[in-house]
């Protein structure tokens, strides 16, 4: 049985929230902490700690796959909200803040004059993860940061993740009940690093952490 709270990245219609997901003996609630648009969550790109990065030829960003497996055991499902809900951290600052993946609902901040963009709140559900049939995520290797324009619109700032060391975490669900609302039965985690070998991390998700 695992203990702790992870925090986990997931788009709202406003931006990107972080959601808390108790591990704790039980089940586990959930709780949302800041977002993103309004407190600058989630970390930026730029360069990392020498012993963090990666040596590459390539150009970052660096798209990656994450491939979701089902590993042998009972059903596995993840929680959608407006993305499937995991965690990605960097070795640049010792794996402590969630980066944040996808800008959301969010014009871009380098835009002198954009409209403002209207979007509804994300209904969470569950998605069965089964032998027959990985479910795979594409990230295209940017995280952001939030602020606002001068005309009130949330906005977010793209920056290329560099090429370094990276740890995901997702909690996984034993049933899509559970997957929206009640507590994971196991965290699984998996190392990886940007640029990722064929442009995919595989994550099992039998077992825990």
């Amino acid at each position: 049985m695992v203990t702790g709270v992870l925090a986990v990245a997931l788009s709202t219609a406003c931006g990107t929230k972080f959601e808390t997901i108790d591990q704790g003996p039980g089940g586990a609630g959930t709780g949302a902490g800041g977002t993103g648009a309004e407190g600058g969550s989630g970390g930026a790109g730029g360069t990392s700690p020498e012993d963090c990065a990666v040596s590459t030829a390539l150009s970052p960003p660096y798209e990656v796959t994450f491939r979701f497996l089902a590993g042998a055991g009972p059903e596995t499902w993840l929680r959608q909200d407006c993305e499937i809900v995991f965690a990605v951290t960097s070795c640049a600052d010792d794996y402590a803040t969630p980066l944040a993946l996808w800008p959301g609902c969010t014009v871009d901040c380098s835009d002198t004059n954009p409209s403002c963009m209207a979007c509804g709140a994300c209904m969470t559900s569950g998605v069965l993860v089964d032998l027959d049939q990985p479910l795979e995520v594409l990230w295209e290797g940017n995280t952001y940061t939030f602020g606002q324009t001068v005309a009130g619109c949330d906005c977010a700032t793209p920056h290329a993740a560099p090429a370094a060391h990276y740890h995901l975490e997702v909690p996984v669900f034993a049933s899509e009940q559970d997957a929206t609302q009640g507590g994971p039965i196991w965290m699984t985690a998996v190392d990886f690093e940007l640029p990722a070998p064929g442009g995919v991390v595989e994550i099992t998700l039998g077992g825990g952490v």
